[in-house]
């Protein structure tokens, strides 16, 4: 939603360092709303699931590289965080898709709350998550590329809502 998009946006306009913590990434976006000199981390998932079904995309590290941003990737990770330096942050529901960030009729309801100052557990707890994940480098991106191609895509079902009775 236009909401949304203004809170992510909010994020960007500071001299630190940029924290993107989110499963759900498409490349476009987040070349859309980070400048290309700023210090970036971006926590993501590239789970076998999630690349299969294409919510995940390994055109994250191409952008991530270019741009001297750190990627890191954490099987675990739900959490939504879009934060300056962790003093910071907008945590919520939204995922950085068109799907979350869109105002279509088909699009997710999404939200972000701002979180004026991080308490120090928070600090910890994206340290710890950060800590938890894997740099991804030339190497890790080379091994998911070459395993994603060797997959056959999944049968997805048509996405429709359930006919219920009135």
């Amino acid at each position: 939603s236009r909401l949304v998009r203004q809170g992510l946006f909010a994020v960007v306009a500071h001299d630190g360092v940029t924290y993107v913590v989110c499963p759900f990434i498409r490349p476009s976006l987040l070349a859309e709303i980070l400048p290309k000199d700023q210090p970036v981390i971006v926590i993501t998932s590239w789970r076998e699931d999630h690349l299969l079904t294409g919510v995940s995309s390994l055109d994250l590290y191409p952008l991530c590289k270019e741009n001297d941003w750190k990627l890191f990737i954490n099987g675990r990770l739900h959490l939504k965080l879009y934060s300056k330096d962790l003093d910071s942050a907008w945590i919520g529901s939204a995922n950085l898709t068109g799907t979350a960030l869109g105002d279509g009729p088909r699009d997710n309801h999404e939200i972000l709350h701002h979180i004026e100052e991080l308490e120090p557990e928070d600090r910890s707890a994206v340290r710890r998550i950060q800590a938890e994940a894997k740099l991804v480098n030339d190497e890790l991106y080379e091994h998911y590329k070459e395993w994603l191609g060797r997959q056959q895509p999944p049968e997805m079902p048509e996405r429709k809502e359930l006919d219920l009775p009135p």
